[in-house]
């Protein structure tokens, strides 16, 4: 989480976080009181914003990152053998690691009906942009959030999502994650 007096951040991986971070720590006028990475903080009444990710896209870039031996999720995965195949990871996952993407946002927001401003993946710098609005900012943070985009950061290296289901594959994410889609798409 990412917390300041006015607002609080919460980064769920592989939804642009690093990103997000990256922009409040440039633009926000306010220091930040607590800023540890992918945990549940002290947060009490500052607005929430939480970003997130269509979860087929999700899986994807996790996979993906995986591949390239990156983060959390494939340093302790514990068949990294596994990642040489999509349909097999994606296979284990779902079935071990049930709701997964729905648990990360629940590991640091237990109550969604809290979350006063959701930033898109899909639509990172937009939504980001709007969001800032109501908040402590530099002047011409707008340009900074869109000169910053062109640059990537984080990337894992893959297709489109759409390319790596086969029909009951994405069925089989549509419902494990069902609290997502129907919350946010």
């Amino acid at each position: 989480m990412y917390i300041t007096k006015s607002l609080c951040y919460a980064d769920i991986e592989k939804t642009g976080c690093t990103f997000v971070r990256m922009i409040l720590k440039n633009v926000l006028l306010e220091n930040p009181s607590y800023t540890l990475k992918h945990r549940k903080g002290p947060f009490k009444k500052q607005k929430l914003l939480v970003s997130v990710r269509n979860p087929l896209s999700q899986y994807v870039s996790l996979w993906a990152f995986g591949c390239e031996k990156h983060g959390r999720f494939w340093k302790e995965f514990p068949y990294k053998d596994m990642y040489s195949d999509f349909f097999v990871w994606i296979d284990y996952v779902l079935m071990y690691y049930p709701q997964l993407m729905t648990n990360r946002i629940k590991k640091q927001v237990p109550s969604w009906g809290r979350i006063d401003i959701v930033i898109h993946q899909e639509n990172l710098v937009e939504d980001l942009t709007t969001a800032l609005r109501g908040f402590p900012v530099y002047d011409g943070y707008e340009e900074f959030i869109r000169i910053a985009a062109e640059k990537p950061h984080n990337p894992s290296t893959h297709k489109d999502w759409s390319e790596y289901y086969d029909k009951g594959t994405e069925e089989r994410v549509r419902r494990s994650e069902k609290k997502i889609f129907e919350t946010f798409y």
